[in-house]
This record gives structure tokens, C-alpha cells and sequence, in this order.
């Protein structure tokens, strides 16, 4: 892959926006896996779309959309559908005048799986809406409703071109391609159903009653070895009695190792010799939870493990990667690395497999003092992944590794092609290595607002109608989607200022954000500013820059949002902590201020933000750290990996060393956010300071790379080895 050159490597200036063009994974488990405990597992097919969530938060849009008879009728009309009573949801809508405004509570009535939808009127609002958010949710809503009344002409016609989404999906279809003459691919449909999917035991007993024919030991081992990937233990069980006697032995083995690590281990060394990945896998896991890291590794080594990520990648990927940061807790790198380096992803899971090469590479780097080796893992990364943030942080390890191997030249090309992206974490690092005066030019991608264009999509009626009513959950999923769909930058830019005019500039940095994975940049949509209050509170005040920074990751900027745990306004200000917070800077504690007052909130927010910044010693790093984990949480991890503080433990290999990957991204994010903060706030002539914000409050030690004056950026992954 060619990347377009942004400027001189020996220039002191590098301007983004018009050439940046790589991107962000982006900081969530992957579809289709779901967290029970500690335990990350694979949802049912069923389930693996749940559809938008609808929070409770509300703020109307500054610039009435409706008229003010509508607005209160649409308004009772979703109050209405929050409770799933559709009979007054609809009744309501249909007094309403808006167009867009009933189609939005038609779309969610259909998405409710419990509104009695039918497949008529599913698929026919799939086929005339085909722009609309939620589509895979709509599928298996439409699958879920697809009846004995339902033609089999018409249900082969709904799954043209396309692969149901769901397993009573796949066994429907299988079941019209019969009635319609395709006997031999409809009963390999029926099959991979029963496989596939999460059925409840009615619908279980009606598919074997139908179909136990061609529902054979085999067919029928491989559905309880998926439900046993998914947790699925109880569906597992009443399955038991038609596996083979061998196949029973093997799930039996599964669930004790899932309920009963110890004797599921002793079970499964009395097991005859067996490759079966599904067992592999429980293996691993009842291992780790045992604190067998040794044995488990060897297992992963020595294992199907190639077979088990071929299977179930992202599951798979998630047992390897909590492995691999347990043996980096107790200092068993070896092992670490075994489990990143042997789990068998292969580079068409994009996810897992990017995570799986950078984490093989970093430990090989710099605990195994491996830079050849960790060479290999980052030119596979670098290939495997496209947006900015991981793009550059994938070449800034090439450099760091070639930097390692003694090829100052070859790391120098790398720091450069990372620097590609100078608005991320590793792009501005890999910037301070090969310039002494780095700066930061913030250059908006040319376009001209495409208003008509976006006044007349088919979606811009219905963000209109959500913002006048408050929806802002439905807002920002409709927003992004029409971001996706119609991606244009001129496009993009009216969108955003549309939004930014009827109030929600934090549902612009939502589409900002999506526009700049595919390197469209309006950094005043990207990165909002705010007005900064004097700091009230105790010790270490935060300067305006680590301020945005936090808001921006907490919130981008949303002054009304609550989080699931209670957490509250711009700054995500827990009750319990304001209060406390209030005392320290001598204001009276109000609750329901901290969603409607910005000024209180950053108030308090910054008197909890300095005084974690004076609990840590200046460092932002760690303060960064525990506004998002907890001090609690950054005390265990000084005690595991060391202190940044300390000239013994490098800062960024801390940072990387957190558990945590949400926390992991957030101190990454704070510290590249305020970069751009100081070029918003404070001009062009800002030099570049991440270095020693990093390093805070000791100095820094990262020397500036010596280089030859004339190289550019790096060729393709792997062609320059």
C-alpha cells in the first residue's frame, strides 16, 4: 500500500488533513461477542444484534423542526414505544403530520421483537428503506417472523443475494428452497442452521420434528460444540442425548471445565487423546483461571489452534489475549508471547488479528529483546490494518523495532510513514523521533457544505425529527449512518454543521470522527472547544489542553450525558465524587446541575482531575489513567509494571501494559487529543509536547533519531525487510 506523502522528513512543519489517510481500531469487544464476568464468549446468532438501545437522555434541538402540536404528539408517541405499547405508539403517530417522524416509529416498532411485526411488513420496510440504520437487526427481525402462511416463493426472493443473519433464518430458508425444488441445498441450509443457531426448546423440538431425518450425530455434534463456544450450557444439555457416545464424553468434559475448573481438568487428562478445538479452548481457559499459565501455553502451542480461530476467531482471540496479559503480570513473557504469537488468527479477521501481531510484536521487542522477530509481527500488522491510529502505530513500532536492530535509516522511513497520521498517539511520537521542533498545522479537507445534497438524502428528515424530539441515542446512530452512506466531504461538512446549529456538537464529533477513518479532517467539528473555568480546586491545577483532552474522551462533549454507573455531564462527574469534589473547591454541592450547568461540572471536574494529578505526582499519565479506572486500579498496575515516574520503566510500554483496553486507548486519546488542543487553543506556533507530557514530571529521555536528510516514506509493509 502507497501512501501519499505529506512533507520533507527534514521539515519542521507537518501539515494533516488533506493527506492523511489511515485509521482506528476502535475500542470494543468485537460483533458478536458478549462478556458474562470475566468470561468473553460469543452471543447466540440470534441475539448477536440486539438492535439500537434507546438511552433515556433528552435534549431538544435549538431550531424547531415540528410544529409544537407535533412535537408533543411524537413526543408521547416514543414515550409510548419506550414502553413497548405500539397500539398507542402508532395511534398517536397517526395524528401526527410528520412524515419522517411516523416512519421513524414504524422502524421501531419492526426492530421490536416483541411488537408482533410481520414479515410482510419487516421486509417490505427493508426493501423500500434501504439507507436506514439497523438493517442487520431487521433481518433477524424479519427471519423471526417469517410464518407457515408465508410463500415459499416469497421467502427464497427475501434471502436473494444475501445470507440470513440468523439460524431459524438459514433453517426457513432451507425449508422454501425444498418447496421450491432445490431439495439438496435446502437440506444443507437446514443443517447449518441447526448448527448455527439459538433456538428456544419449543422451536428446537418443532425443527427436529420437522427435520430430524437429516439431523445427524455428526451435524448434531457440531451444534452443541458452537453452543458450548457460546456458554449456551443449559441448550448444550438437552441436546446430550443425541450425540454419539464419544462426542457426549468430550461435552461433558466442556461444561465441567466451564463450572468446575480443577475437576475438569483432572477430567480431561483422563480424556483419550483428542484434537477437538471446542475442548482446546475450555482447556485453555479452566488452565488460566487456574493459573496454569506454563501449560497453557504449551497447549496453544502444541494444539488445534489454527482449527479453533478458523471457527470462533474472536472468542478464541479473546481467551489468548486476557492469557497473554495475565503472564505479563507475573512476568512470564515467554508465555505471553506464545499466546499471542501461536492463537492461529489468520489476517482475514481484521480485529483479532491486528490485536494478536501487535501484541506478539511488543512483547518480543521489549521483553524478549527479539527485534527481528518483532519485526515480523508489526510488517504483518501494518499490512492487515487501514486507519490512522493503527496504521501509525504499527510503523512507529517498525521503527522502534528497526531502531533496535541497529538500522537508524530503515527506522527512520518508518517514524516518517507513521508520522502520516500526527493527530494519533504513535503519529506524534514518531514525530518527536525524527524532528527536534515538531509542530502540528491542523488543515481542513477542501469542501464546499454540500446543504442541497444533504437537505435532500433520505435520511436528513428523519436526524431532524430525533433532534426536535430529544432522541439523542437515535440521533447519533442516524447521524453516523448517514455519515457511512452518503460519504462525501462536502456532505459530511453540511451534516455537521446542521447538527452543530440545532445544538448537538457532540453528535458532530460522533461524524467527525467517522470522517476522519477514511481521512476527511474539519478539526473544528472534530475537536470543539470550550470555555475553561479558573480552577477552584486544590493541588495541581490541569491546564485547558489536558482539559479538553478528557472531555473529549469522556464525552465528546456532551453536557446532558448520565453513563450506566452514574456518571454525570461533560467531565462524567459521579455523584459521590462531586460531592466531595464541591467541598474541596468550596462550592455547594448540586446534582442536578452537573447536566445542565457546563461551568459547575468542569468545576468540579477539574478539582477530582487535580487532585489525582497531586496524588500522582504531576504525572498525566497516571491521572489520565485513574479518571477512567480508578486510583485504585493504577496502584495495582505501579505495583505490577513498574512507575513511569521511575527512570527504570518506560511510559509508553506502561501505558501499553494496562489490562485494560478501554483505559489503554483513553490515556492514549487524552495525551494525542490535548497535541490538537494546543494548536486549536493556542496557534500554529505551539510546539509539539507529547514527549513531555509523557515523561511528566520527570524528563524526557527520548532522543531525537540522527537520520540521513533525504528519505521519504516507507514502501509497502515487509518490502523493505
Amino acid at each position: 500500500m502507497n501512501f501519499p506523502r505529506a512533507a520533507s522528513l527534514t521539515g519542521s512543519v507537518l501539515a494533516i488533513g488533506a493527506v492523511a489517510a489511515f485509521g482506528q481500531a476502535k475500542p470494543a469487544l468485537p460483533p458478536g461477542l458478549t462478556q458474562q464476568g470475566g468470561v468473553v464468549m460469543m452471543q447466540p446468532i440470534s441475539d448477536s444484534d440486539p438492535g439500537p438501545s434507546v438511552s433515556p437522555e433528552r435534549r431538544v434541538s435549538n431550531i424547531p423542526i415540528l410544529s409544537a402540536s407535533d412535537h408533543d404528539i411524537y413526543t408521547q408517541a416514543f414515550s409510548a414505544a419506550d414502553r413497548g405499547d405500539w397500539t398507542g405508539a402508532k395511534g398517536l403517530a397517526a395524528q401526527g403530520h410528520s412524515a419522517d417522524a411516523n416512519k421513524l416509529i414504524q422502524w421501531r416498532y419492526l426492530l421490536d421483537k416483541n411488537s408482533g411485526a410481520t414479515f410482510p411488513e419487516i421486509s417490505g420496510f427493508i426493501l423500500n428503506n434501504p439507507d436506514w440504520p439497523a438493517k442487520e437487526t431487521l433481518y433477524a427481525r424479519a427471519e423471526k417472523a417469517i410464518s407457515p402462511n408465508t410463500s415459499p416463493q416469497s421467502i427464497v426472493a427475501f434471502f436473494s443475494g444475501r445470507t440470513p443473519v440468523t439460524g431459524l433464518g438459514e433453517v426457513r430458508y432451507g425449508e422454501a428452497l425444498i418447496a421450491t425444488g432445490n431439495a439438496e441445498r435446502g437440506r444443507k441450509m437446514i443443517q447449518q442452521g441447526w448448527i448455527d443457531g439459538s433456538f428456544d426448546p419449543s422451536d428446537e423440538a418443532d425443527i427436529i420434528a420437522r427435520h430430524g431425518d437429516i439431523l445427524t450425530p455428526d451435524i448434531d455434534a457440531q451444534r452443541v460444540d458452537k453452543l458450548l463456544l457460546r456458554n449456551e450450557i443449559t441448550a448444550a444439555r438437552r441436546e446430550m442425548s443425541r450425540l454419539s457416545s464419544g462426542a457426549q464424553q468430550i461435552a461433558q468434559v466442556r461444561i465441567q471445565l466451564k463450572t468446575d475448573p480443577a475437576a475438569g481438568l483432572r477430567a480431561a487428562d483422563n480424556l483419550a487423546a483428542s484434537n477437538d478445538p471446542g475442548l482446546l479452548f475450555d482447556r485453555v481457559r479452566a488452565l488460566r483461571r487456574q493459573n496454569q499459565l506454563d501449560e497453557a501455553a504449551a497447549l496453544v502451542r502444541s494444539g488445534p489452534s489454527r482449527a479453533l480461530a478458523a471457527q470462533a476467531p474472536s472468542s478464541w482471540w479473546a481467551e489468548c489475549s486476557v492469557a497473554a496479559r495475565n503472564a505479563l503480570q507475573v512476568k512470564n513473557y515467554r508465555a505471553a508471547y506464545t499466546f499471542a504469537a501461536n492463537c492461529g488468527i489468520a489476517s482475514g479477521e481484521s480485529l483479532p488479528y491486528s490485536e494478536a501481531q501487535f501484541l506478539a510484536g511488543w512483547i518480543a521487542l521489549r521483553f524478549l529483546n527479539q527485534p527481528q522477530t518483532a519485526l515480523t509481527h508489526f510488517h504483518a500488522l501494518a499490512k492487515a490494518v487501514g486507519r490512522p491510529i493503527s496504521k501509525a502505530r504499527a510503523y512507529y513500532w517498525v521503527g522502534r523495532a528497526w531502531e533496535a536492530s541497529g538500522n537508524p535509516v530503515k527506522a527512520a522511513i518508518a517514524y516518517h510513514t507513521a508520522t502520516q497520521a500526527p493527530e494519533t498517539f504513535y503519529g506524534q511520537l514518531a514525530l518527536a523521533k525524527i524532528d527536534s521542533t515538531p509542530h502540528l498545522v491542523l488543515n481542513d479537507t477542501p469542501a464546499q457544505a454540500a446543504t442541497s445534497a444533504y437537505d435532500g438524502d433520505k435520511l436528513s428528515g428523519a436526524i431532524r425529527a430525533l433532534a426536535d424530539l430529544g432522541q439523542l441515542s437515535l440521533l447519533r446512530l442516524f447521524a453516523v449512518q448517514d455519515a457511512t452512506v452518503y460519504n462525501q466531504p462536502g456532505h459530511i461538512k453540511a451534516l455537521c454543521a446542521d447538527l452543530v446549529k440545532m445544538g448537538f456538537r457532540d453528535v458532530a464529533v460522533r461524524v467527525a470522527k467517522q470522517a476522519s477513518y477514511d481521512g476527511v479532517y474539519f478539526w473544528s467539528y472534530l475537536y470543539p472547544t470550550v470555555t475553561v473555568p479558573a480552577y477552584v480546586g486544590n493541588g495541581i491545577a490541569p491546564d485547558q489542553y489536558y482539559v479538553h483532552g478528557i472531555i473529549r474522551q469522556e464525552t465528546e462533549f456532551d453536557p446532558s450525558a448520565v453513563s450506566g454507573p452514574g456518571a454525570r455531564g461533560l467531565m462524567q462527574v459521579m455523584p459521590s465524587s462531586g460531592r466531595i469534589a464541591a467541598q474541596q473547591a468550596g462550592l455547594p454541592f448540586r446534582p442536578n446541575d452537573l447536566t445542565t450547568d457546563t461551568t459547575y461540572n468542569m468545576q468540579l471536574g477539574m478539582t477530582e482531575l487535580g487532585k489525582r494529578l497531586s496524588d500522582f505526582g504531576g504525572s498525566m499519565v497516571l491521572a489520565a489513567a485513574s479518571y477512567n479506572a480508578g486510583p485504585g486500579n493504577v496502584n495495582k498496575w505501579l505495583d505490577t509494571y513498574g512507575d513511569p515516574r521511575s527512570p527504570t520503566t518506560d511510559p509508553i510500554d506502561w501505558i501499553e501494559s494496562i489490562p485494560f483496553s478501554e483505559t489503554r486507548n483513553y490515556v492514549q486519546r487524552v495525551l494525542d487529543n490535548m497535541e490538537v488542543y494546543r494548536v486549536r487553543l493556542g496557534g500554529a506556533s505551539q510546539p509539539l509536547q507529547i514527549v513531555n507530557d509523557i515523561y511528566k514530571p520527570r524528563a524526557a529521555q527520548i532522543a531525537v533519531l540522527q537520520y540521513p536528510p533525504a528519505v521519504g516514506t516507507m514502501a509497502p509493509a515487509g518490502d523493505d525487510k
